[in-house]
């Protein structure tokens, strides 16, 4: 397929497709007139690189999971970098994620607190509404206290 229709299925522009395959992220193969032609399989590597780049790995790493393997004499060294390469991105995800759930669930409780405000007819101040969940909760988050700030 040529980089129109790629751009279409994967849902990134051209512009990205070129700098991909720049990096070496894609490869097509060139049609005897230079024209570049793309496979199935480069769908999902595109959109794979940009999912990670939407989780913030570097342009650089995925570029060096693309085309490092290529800079070693024997599949053993190439899978022990990889390996080496992948478990610190596994580590760094899991903290991510972690890091993610917690303030998920930061927010969780904040709602529930929130819920408590529902219908209530008085100014937003403490002055206002002494008694607000906001303030008197014992679930009172971060968030919440983000929320509710004394002025």
């Amino acid at each position: 397929m040529k980089i129109g229709r790629l751009a279409g299925l994967s849902g990134l522009s051209e512009r990205t497709l070129r700098y991909y395959e720049k990096l070496g992220i894609i490869t097509p193969v060139r049609s005897d007139g230079g024209t570049r032609l793309y496979r199935s399989g480069d769908v999902e590597i595109a959109q794979l690189a940009q999912r990670m780049r939407e989780l913030d790995i570097p342009v650089a790493t995925i570029q060096a999971i693309a085309t490092r393997r290529r800079d070693f004499r024997t599949g053993d060294q190439s899978s022990a970098a990889m390996i080496e390469m992948l478990e610190g991105l596994v580590d760094s995800l899991g903290a991510r994620a972690a890091q993610t759930l917690a303030l998920q669930d930061e927010m969780i409780r904040t709602l529930r607190v929130l819920q408590g405000c529902r219908g209530c007819q008085n100014l937003p101040t403490p002055q206002d509404c002494p008694d607000c969940p906001m303030e008197v909760s014992p679930d009172q988050t971060s968030l919440g206290r983000m929320i509710w700030q004394k002025d």
